[in-house]
């Protein structure tokens, strides 16, 4: 008599699992370059705030081929545009040129701009668009221009004046202050412009 014996060895694997997340679902998308054979010009912070006392366009735009200023000392119409051409026949203020600040048009719907309410003090570069744009921007047969405003470096109060003297009684008196105030970036510019002018009665 034989005795047969037969050994199962039955191996269990235990493992631990972490606990499960789920994720939120990505969204993925792709634009394709659109190619602008426009010209297009960018001044940045430094040659616009550097060297220029912030009062007429003519300071910061004076080596951009194409565009001409015509600054008449007049603060009450401004300077005068003109980009290749568009915008000579104007007799005051800024015609067939679309002005904005911050993406938000400064324009008139009358198709009138006005470069006073442009803060240079606080400006962080300019984008300029020569050429017919009405098709994206209405109103706009010379161009467009863009002023972006600044954004603040640093997360500490800073406090930038600034004081000018010139000819003529020229006073400007420019205060900047920035900083970040519970996770939100905040810029705040004054400024003050006195001039008696060249001529009699052109006080400003």
């Amino acid at each position: 008599m034989k005795l047969f014996i037969i050994f199962f060895f039955i191996s269990i694997s235990l493992s631990a699992h972490d606990s499960v997340y789920i994720l939120q679902p990505v969204e993925i998308t792709a634009e394709r370059p659109v190619n602008n054979f426009q010209s297009f010009e960018l001044i940045e912070k430094d040659e616009i705030q550097n060297f220029n006392t912030g009062v007429s366009l003519e300071e910061t735009f004076s080596k951009i081929p194409g565009l001409i200023i015509n600054n008449r000392n007049n603060p009450s119409l401004g300077d005068k545009i003109s980009i290749r051409g568009i915008g000579s026949r104007s007799s005051f203020g800024i015609r067939g040129i679309k002005l904005f600040v911050d993406n938000i048009p400064l324009t008139l719907p009358d198709g009138q701009s006005q470069s006073n309410n442009i803060d240079f003090f606080s400006s962080g570069k300019v984008e300029i668009l020569k050429g017919p744009a009405s098709s994206f921007y209405g109103n706009a047969a010379g161009g467009v221009i863009n002023f972006q405003t600044e954004f603040p470096e640093n997360k500490i109060l800073n406090v930038s004046p600034e004081i000018i003297f010139g000819s003529f009684g020229f006073q400007k008196y420019s205060l900047k202050i920035s900083g970040e105030y519970n996770q939100h970036s905040y810029l705040l510019s004054l400024n003050n412009i006195n001039n008696t002018g060249y001529r009699e009665h052109s006080a400003s």
